[in-house]
C-alpha cells in the first residue's frame, strides 16, 4: 500500500509539471493569478570621473524617488507643504499644488533625493501619522560633489538621462556601460516567481581619470569670480596647460552653474566655455608675428621705429599710448606696439605669415573658417578667417589680433612651444580610461608633439617676452611675485582688445577683453607650464588699467602656487 501511495504522488507531481510547461506556458497565467513573463531592462551603472589625484568629480549614488498619493493627505496637505517644501527644496506653494492634484500618485520635487533626504521625509510622515500617503523608492543618481567647480568641463546628465556638455557628454559611450536583461514570472500581486527566466547582469561603464587638479580649479575660479564681483566684469575664464605633457590642469570659466542643481542654476550663457570660443584674441596673439619675423632672421632687436600711429590706406593705427617717440623693437614687444607689429608683418608679407599660420598649426588665413585642435570636449569653434587673400590693411590689424577670431586654446598649443622649446603640444583633459571599480588600465593618453620653432628661437622669444615684465613693460607688476621658484625666468603677454560692435562695422568704446599668458618653462624637475586669464568687459577706464586686471589677477595665481604645486 505504501508503495502505491507514493506512486500516487509522484505521478500528481509529473502532472503539475507538464500542466506548467503546456498550459501555463503558453499564456494562461491569467486564469491562474499570475501576469506572465517579465522581461526588465537592468540599467549599468555609469562611470566615475575623477581628477587627477583621484578626487571624485563625477559618480553615481543611490538616491530615492519620493511620490504621494494625494487622495490619502485628507485634510493635511497645507501643514505638509509648509514641513516638506524646505527639505525637497521647492516652494511651498508649488509643492502644495502638487499634494492637492487629482491623482493616486504624484512624483514631488525634482529628480531624485539623497539618503539623508529620505530620512527626513521618513520622519515627517511619521509625525503626521501619514504611512502609505507619502512614500519613497531606490534609483541611481548623477551626483557631482564638487558642485560648481569645472561645470562647463565636466557636463552633466539632464532629467531624461541625456549627456549635456563637457566630458559628459564627449565621453559618453565610454562611460555609459551595456545593460543587462532580467527575465522572472510575477503574478497578479507582484510576486517574482525564478522559473525558466534569466539574467544577464549589466556591465558598468568605464572610468575616467582627467588631467584636470581640482584644488587648481578651485583657486583659479576663486579668483575669477572674485574680479568678476568687484567689477562687475561679463565674464571671466582661464586655463593652465602642462606645456610638456599638454595635460590640462585646470580650465575655469565665470559665471558657473552647479550641476547637481541644473534645473534651477544653468543658462546657456553660464554654460559657455570661453576658453573654446573664437574671439579677436588681440595683443597675445602678436608672438606670433614676432616668431615668424625671428625664425626669417628679419628681427633685429635694437632696430628703432617710429611709433604713435601708422596709416594703412585709409586707416590709421595707433599705439595704445602715442608718446613713446622712436623705440626699438624690443621695446615694442615689452610695452605692446601695434606700430611695432604691423612694421613686423609688413616685412614679412602675407604668404609668409599664411604660411605660419599653417606650420604653427592655426589653419589657412585665405579660407572662411581657422581649424580646431581636436580637444577632447565638445563645442570648439574653429574662428571667422578672411576667406580670400590678405590686403594690406588685413596683415596690419592680424598683426595685433584683430579682425579674425580664434578659440584662446588654439594659442595656448603655441605658448607651450615657447615655453618648452620649440614643440607644440596637443591639449588633452582624459588622462587615462580604466576598467570600472579597477586599476585596470583600458587607454592611456600619449602626448602628441610637433616642432614648430628651433630651439634657439624659443629661447629668443622666452627672452624678450620676459622683459614684459623685467623691463617695466605691461606685466611689469609681475615682477614683485616673492617667490624663488619664478626667479626671472617668468615671461608673459598682455592683451586688451577692443570689443567688435554687435551692430555695425567698427569697435565699441571703453569694452575690452583684457587677457594675459604667463609662461614658466620647464626646470630640471617640473615641467614648463603656461597660464592664460580672461575677462570681458570689466568695469574699468583705459586700456591700461584693463590689463593691469589680468596681470594682477595671474599674479595672485602664481603668488599661491609656487613650485610645489605644478609637481
Amino acid at each position: 500500500m505504501l508503495g502505491i501511495g507514493l506512486l500516487f504522488c509522484f505521478m500528481i507531481v509529473i502532472a503539475r509539471l507538464i500542466w506548467i510547461q503546456t498550459w501555463e506556458k503558453e499564456g494562461s497565467f491569467t486564469n491562474f493569478g499570475h501576469k506572465g513573463m517579465v522581461d526588465t531592462t537592468l540599467k549599468p551603472r555609469r562611470g566615475t570621473i575623477y581628477d587627477c589625484k583621484r578626487q571624485i568629480l563625477a559618480v553615481d549614488r543611490e538616491a530615492f524617488i519620493i511620490r504621494v498619493d494625494p487622495s490619502r493627505l485628507k485634510d493635511k496637505a497645507a501643514i505638509v507643504a509648509a514641513k516638506l517644501a524646505p527639505v525637497l527644496q521647492i516652494s511651498e506653494n508649488d509643492l502644495y499644488t502638487q499634494l492637492t492634484e487629482n491623482s493616486k500618485s504624484v512624483e514631488l520635487g525634482k529628480k531624485s533625493y539623497s539618503i539623508e533626504v529620505k530620512h527626513k521625509v521618513q520622519q515627517i510622515v511619521t509625525e503626521l501619522e501619514l504611512q502609505g500617503a507619502i512614500y519613497t523608492y531606490p534609483c541611481i543618481e548623477r551626483f557631482y560633489p564638487m558642485a560648481e567647480q569645472a561645470a562647463q568641463i565636466i557636463g552633466f546628465l539632464n532629467k531624461e538621462n541625456k549627456a549635456v556638455l563637457g566630458i559628459e557628454k564627449e565621453y559618453n559611450s565610454v562611460l555609459t556601460g551595456t545593460p543587462g536583461d532580467d527575465q522572472y514570472i510575477q503574478t497578479k500581486d507582484g510576486v517574482k516567481i525564478r522559473n525558466g527566466g534569466s539574467a544577464a547582469p549589466p556591465k558598468a561603464g568605464n572610468d575616467l581619470v582627467l588631467t584636470l587638479d581640482i584644488e587648481l580649479q578651485k583657486l583659479v575660479a576663486n579668483k575669477l569670480e572674485k574680479v568678476v564681483q568687484n567689477l562687475e566684469a561679463k565674464q571671466a575664464s582661464a586655463a593652465i596647460i602642462d606645456a610638456d605633457t599638454g595635460a590640462i590642469k585646470a580650465m575655469a570659466n565665470c559665471p558657473s552653474f552647479n550641476l547637481n542643481n541644473f534645473a534651477k542654476t544653468y543658462s546657456p550663457e553660464k554654460a559657455q566655455n570661453r576658453v573654446l570660443i573664437p574671439v579677436e584674441v588681440g595683443s597675445i596673439f602678436k608672438p606670433v608675428i614676432l616668431a615668424r619675423s625671428i625664425e626669417k632672421g628679419q628681427f633685429n632687436s635694437n632696430e628703432t621705429f617710429s611709433s604713435g600711429s601708422i596709416t594703412i590706406n585709409d586707416r590709421t593705427i595707433h599705439d595704445w599710448q602715442r608718446d613713446w617717440g622712436e623705440i626699438s623693437y624690443k621695446r615694442a614687444i615689452e610695452l605692446s606696439s601695434n606700430v611695432g607689429f604691423v612694421k613686423l608683418a609688413q616685412k614679412l608679407g602675407e604668404k609668409e605669415i599664411t604660411q605660419a599660420m599653417l606650420e604653427y598649426g592655426f589653419g589657412d588665413l585665405t579660407n572662411k573658417y581657422g581649424n580646431t585642435i581636436g580637444i577632447d570636449l565638445p563645442g570648439e569653434g574653429r574662428g571667422c578667417y578672411f576667406g580670400r587673400q590678405l590686403n594690406q590693411l588685413d596683415l596690419a590689424t592680424l598683426s595685433f589680433g584683430q579682425s579674425f577670431t580664434i578659440p584662446p586654446i588654439q594659442l595656448l598649443p603655441f605658448y607651450s612651444a615657447i615655453a618648452n622649446g620649440g614643440y607644440r603640444v596637443m591639449p588633452y583633459l582624459v588622462q587615462v580610461v580604466r576598467e570600472a571599480g579597477s586599476e585596470s588600465v583600458l587607454r592611456e593618453t600619449t602626448p602628441v608633439y610637433r616642432q614648430i620653432l628651433k630651439p634657439t628661437t624659443a629661447t629668443t622669444l622666452q627672452n624678450l617676452l620676459q622683459g614684459v615684465i623685467k623691463n617695466k613693460g605691461t606685466a611689469q607688476e609681475l615682477q614683485n611675485i616673492n617667490v624663488k621658484y619664478y626667479n626671472e625666468e617668468l615671461l608673459a603677454k598682455t592683451a586688451t582688445a577692443q570689443k567688435p560692435r554687435a551692430i555695425g562695422k567698427g569697435y565699441e568704446t571703453n569694452k575690452y577683453i583684457c587677457s594675459i599668458i604667463c609662461c614658466i618653462p620647464r626646470k630640471e624637475h617640473v615641467n614648463a607650464q603656461v597660464l592664460y586669464i580672461s575677462f570681458d568687459e570689466p568695469r574699468v577706464n583705459g586700456e591700461l588699467a584693463a590689463t593691469n586686471i589680468a596681470t594682477t589677477v595671474a599674479k595672485e595665481i602664481l603668488a599661491e602656487l609656487g613650485e610645489n604645486k605644478f609637481n
